[in-house]
């Protein structure tokens, strides 16, 4: 393997010890020296600038230089390459200065020989390549540390700074000597308070026991005011595992604090938003666990907010419809729906309109519940309404068959027999033409009877009518309408008893009469077979007791819940005719008193109605005509 030379440059101005340098260097070929000799410091200088030089012998005393000095300045111009020193002096303290300003050796010229100047040389060549490549280590570690974008410092492990990078340098605005040799919590960089300055205490002393401190703290720089970093301390160890320096790291993360706190920020004015809504709001993630709610759906379970956290729809055990409606909803492919749902809440149950949307690719969902509880018993009033006015359209339709069909029937009779008595009078004697009147009358009674309760019926319907009491004399209405109404048959007799005081009563005269007129008559009609119609009147005190009692045709079982609606009539009446109106004014009146009806009846036996109305004080004295008079 082929050596290559070693170029050595000879600064000297003695020409004969310059000659004798030379000479020691051809006694030898095995190392294959190439020397070169110069006068002055700046052809020295310049020779190395010119070529590559392993190692120069420098003498301390030239023409253009002297002393110690002439290493400082020959150092600073040629870093790189090394020099042993030549000196006439055989002075230690002159050798150790020169060697601080950058020599690897020194030899002192009485005393060289040929060894000890291969000794020295090769020393220097070896030496000046480890503080050379250590010198480009430093250098790379330089512009490593430098060129970080954070924050940096080498401390030792009481917390002393020992370096500082040129970032944080940039950032104080200062230079390195206002930082190194200082405690890192000393300087006047940080902020002024104790609980800062403990921080970092706490920080070294567990870096020092080898461990990583991380935290996120506030620091204050000369221009740009306090800004936030993300502060780290790292101890390093030697090879035996001890901690020997500490590297502090520092990165500006003001930016993303400031996002954090907007975030936080835009978080606590959206939740005083949600918190502001009348309604329910939660956010559930696919698991139907709650990753929030606002403050109204915490408050009407008696909760926090922070109790739902993390917990499943349902935890409490009064949203079970609610956790279903959700279960079906995330399981699905649709990103929203909707649905009424009752919930239970403090001081009730009460209905929601539940409207959930997915976000986060369908991972998530947003759930709004408006209270329309209130909205549901308007829907059911408007229900009500409508339906009411159903019926009054069907009553309306049921009066105007009436008309056509029951009304017809008797002006049909009245008409018949007026024809006949005007156009034959001289067919008919007085027995028969008194027949003809007569049934004129009744159907004139049964024509003014279907109107009267078609009127009474309207007046109902339409609110008009109401409880008028006035003074009556009871027992002599009773006695007459009694009188008024003719039995279908002369063996169905109505048998009329009074039990009690016969003074005057408080009460509506006009209901009164439409309630017995309609018992009395039904009682008479649906009593074709015969048998006693039985009347009872009892006065007591603060009540009268009203009983109607037949041995008609009777009521079947399954028509006497419904018997006082509307155009109702019993599924066995056959060809007897009604309009179905009767009880349904009856029931009418009765409450309008504030009274009660009660019914009693067997099919094939016979019917009681029973009727209770409350009585005022009378104030008003009638009167009382016998009942010959009636």
């Amino acid at each position: 393997m082929k050596v290559l030379p070693i170029n050595v440059l000879i600064v000297e101005d003695s020409p004969s010890d310059a000659l004798l340098w030379q000479t020691m260097f051809s006694t030898t070929d095995s190392q294959g020296w190439r020397v070169f000799w110069v006068k002055r410091l700046k052809e020295a200088v310049d020779s190395c600038r010119q070529c590559q030089f392993d190692v120069v012998l420098l003498d301390l005393s030239l023409p253009d230089s002297d002393g110690w000095e002439t290493v400082a300045e020959f150092h600073s111009a040629v870093p790189d390459v090394p020099v042993v020193v030549l000196t006439a002096e055989e002075s230690e303290e002159v050798a150790m200065q020169a060697m601080a300003k950058g020599a690897q050796d020194y030899l002192v010229k009485n005393h060289i020989t040929y060894h000890l100047l291969l000794r020295a040389l090769r020393y220097a060549i070896e030496r000046g390549q480890i503080i050379k490549q250590l010198r480009d280590s430093q250098e790379q570690y330089r512009v490593i540390f430098n060129g970080s974008f954070q924050l940096m410092a080498v401390l030792s492990v009481e917390g002393i700074c020992l370096d500082i990078n040129q970032t944080a340098l940039d950032f104080f605005k200062k230079s390195r000597q206002d930082f190194l040799g200082k405690r890192i919590w000393e300087t006047q960089f940080w902020r002024e308070s104790e609980e800062t300055k403990q921080l970092f205490q706490t920080a070294i002393l567990t870096a020092a026991e080898g461990k990583l401190f991380r935290d996120e703290i506030q620091i204050k720089g000369m221009e740009n005011g306090g800004v936030w970093v993300d502060f780290s301390l790292k101890p390093v160890v030697d090879e035996k595992g001890k901690v020997v320096l500490l590297i502090a790291e520092a990165r500006d993360i003001s930016d993303r604090k400031k996002a954090e706190n907007a975030l936080q920020d835009a978080k606590e004015q959206l939740q005083a938003v949600l918190n502001a809504v009348p309604g329910i709001v939660a956010w559930v993630d696919r698991d139907l666990r709650y990753l929030g709610v606002n403050q109204n759906l915490a408050n009407i379970k008696d909760l926090r907010a922070a109790d739902f956290v993390g917990k499943k729809v349902g935890f409490h055990k009064k949203g079970l419809d609610l956790r279903d409606f959700l279960q079906e909803f995330m399981a699905s492919s649709g990103m929203a729906a909707s649905r009424i749902i009752e919930l239970e809440i403090l001081g009730g149950r009460k209905n929601y309109l539940i409207v959930a949307q997915k976000y986060q690719q369908g991972l998530a969902a947003v759930i709004v519940g408006i209270d329309i509880t209130e909205r549901k018993k308007i829907e059911e009033e408007i229900v009500k309404t409508l339906e009411k006015e159903r019926e009054l359209n069907q009553l309306k339709s049921g009066l105007m068959r009436l008309l056509f069909h029951d009304i017809r029937n008797p002006i049909s009779k009245i008409l018949v027999s007026a024809q006949m008595l005007h156009k034959f009078p001289e067919d008919f004697d007085i027995e028969t033409r008194n027949q003809q009147f007569e049934q004129i009358y009744k159907s004139i009674g049964e024509l003014l009877n279907l109107l009267d309760e078609v009127l009474v019926r309207s007046q109902t319907e339409a609110g008009k009518l109401l409880y008028k009491p006035t003074s009556m004399p009871l027992r002599n209405i009773a006695q007459e309408l009694v009188k008024s109404i003719t039995p279908v048959r002369e063996d169905t007799p109505i048998v009329f008893i009074w039990e009690g005081e016969e003074g005057p009563v408080e009460m509506d005269e006009f209901l009164v009469r439409h309630i017995l007129t309609n018992l009395l008559h039904n009682a008479v009609k649906y009593s074709p077979q015969g048998g006693e119609i039985s009347f009872k009147c009892k006065r007591e005190e603060n009540l009268v007791i009203f009983k109607v009692k037949d041995q008609g045709i009777g009521i079947p079982l399954k028509d006497q819940a419904e018997l006082f609606e509307t155009f109702h009539r019993a599924s066995n009446v056959g060809k007897i005719k009604g309009t179905g109106l009767g009880l349904s004014i009856v029931k009418k009146c009765v409450d309008l008193h504030g009274g009660e009806i009660e019914l009693e009846s067997q099919e094939g036996v016979g019917t009681t109605f029973i009727v209770k109305l409350p009585l005022k004080k009378c104030t008003l004295s009638v009167h009382n005509a016998p009942a010959s008079e009636l």
